[in-house]
C-alpha cells in the first residue's frame, strides 16, 4: 500500500508524501528503499540526483535500470559516462522496450547523430500516440527528451499531454533542466499555473496530515 501511495502522491507533486510512505515502507519491511523495483522517484523530483542515482543500484538489471542510470548521470552533467549507461541498454530484464528506445534516442543524441535521435523520438512518440497509451510519467520522459534535442516547442507540447494523462509533478516541470528553454515560452505560464492549482487543490482535499503512514 505504500508503495502506491508514494507513486500516487510523488505524480501529483506531494512528494513529503511520497518521501514519507517509501521510508515507512523501508523501516517496515527491511527492504531498503532502492529495492522497490522502481525507480525512487521520489528523490529525483526532490533534485536529490546523487541520491536518486544510488538506489538504481539496486534495480534489477534491465532497460530501465540503464535508462535511469544514464538519466541521472545527464542530470549530473556527465554526458558521456550516460552514453555508456544508455548504450548498455538491451532486451530483457525489468522495464519495457519503451525505456530502451528512449535509451536509444539519448545515445544516438550523445553520439552526435541528432537527425537520427529526432527521427527515432518522434516515432516513438507517434506510435505511443497512435495506441493511446496513458502513461503521464513516461510521456513527460518524453517532453524531456524533446527538450534535450533542442526542441522547445515540442516539448512544451508533449509535457502538457503528459498532465492531462495524470502526471501533475509541479516541483518537477519546475526544476527539470532538460524544460529550461521550453520554461521560457508564453505557453509555459498556463501550464504551470494550472499544475500549481491542481496541486494546492489535493492537497486541500487529501493533506499530508491524513496519511497515517
Amino acid at each position: 500500500m505504500r508503495s502506491a501511495v508514494a507513486y500516487a502522491a510523488g505524480t501529483c507533486g506531494g512528494l513529503d508524501v511520497a518521501d514519507r510512505a517509501l521510508e515507512r515502507r523501508a523501516e517496515s519491511t527491511g527492504v531498503p528503499r532502492g529495492q522497490a523495483a522502481l525507480a525512487d522517484n521520489a528523490l529525483l523530483y526532490t533534485g536529490k540526483y546523487g541520491a536518486f542515482e544510488s538506489g538504481l543500484a539496486a534495480l534489477p538489471p534491465g532497460p530501465m535500470q540503464s535508462f535511469y542510470q544514464g538519466y541521472a548521470r545527464l542530470l549530473m552533467g556527465d554526458r558521456e559516462g550516460a552514453r555508456t549507461f544508455f548504450e548498455g541498454a538491451k532486451p530483457g530484464g525489468l522495464g519495457s522496450s519503451l525505456f530502451l528506445r528512449l535509451s536509444e534516442v539519448y545515445r544516438l543524441a550523445l553520439e552526435g547523430r541528432g537527425a537520427d535521435a529526432n527521427a527515432a523520438l518522434d516515432k516513438l512518440e507517434s506510435e505511443r500516440m497512435w495506441m493511446h497509451l496513458p502513461d503521464g510519467e513516461f510521456t513527460f520522459k518524453l517532453a524531456e527528451a524533446y527538450g534535450f534535442l533542442d526542441r522547445p516547442g515540442e516539448a512544451l507540447d508533449v509535457a502538457e499531454r503528459a498532465s492531462v494523462q495524470g502526471f501533475g509533478c509541479a516541483p518537477w516541470f519546475e526544476r527539470t533542466p532538460f524544460l529550461a528553454a521550453a520554461r521560457q515560452l508564453p505557453r509555459w505560464i498556463s501550464l504551470d499555473t494550472h499544475l500549481r492549482a491542481r496541486q494546492k487543490l489535493l492537497e486541500e482535499t487529501f493533506p499530508a496530515s491524513a496519511f497515517h503512514l
